[in-house]
């Protein structure tokens, strides 16, 4: 029996981004909507509860993504499901949780 690599055997990254683009990526629209999104999170004074729920939650990030897409129907008829479905792609990427982390943190501190 020959051992197989350990290459092969290794399991895909938590972070592993369904559109097929590598983790970090942050340019094009989604980046444009996670800085209108942790704007929006700011002007709201919502910064606080946001960083904590984002940071207490990164090691579930992945599953919290997925509850979201299971639960889409229902918060997209809330919130619009465009909305939905991004959010879902951010939370399955710890990557951009930690872009949008730093994004509300960096303007909270501007904010004061």
């Amino acid at each position: 029996m020959t051992p197989r690599a350990a290459s092969s055997a290794a399991p895909p990254s938590a972070g592993d981004a369904p559109t097929g683009r590598p983790d970090g990526d942050a340019s094009g629209p989604d980046a444009a909507w996670r800085e209108r999104l942790a704007q929006r999170i700011v002007t709201l004074g919502l910064a606080a509860p946001a960083l904590l729920a984002l940071e207490s939650t990164a090691p579930i990030s992945g599953l919290a993504g997925h509850a979201l897409v299971f639960l889409q129907p229902l918060a997209g008829a809330l919130f619009g499901s465009s909305d939905v479905e991004r959010l879902a792609r951010l939370l399955g990427r710890r990557a951009d949780v930690a872009d949008l982390v730093a994004r509300i943190a960096a303007l909270a501190e501007h904010h004061r």
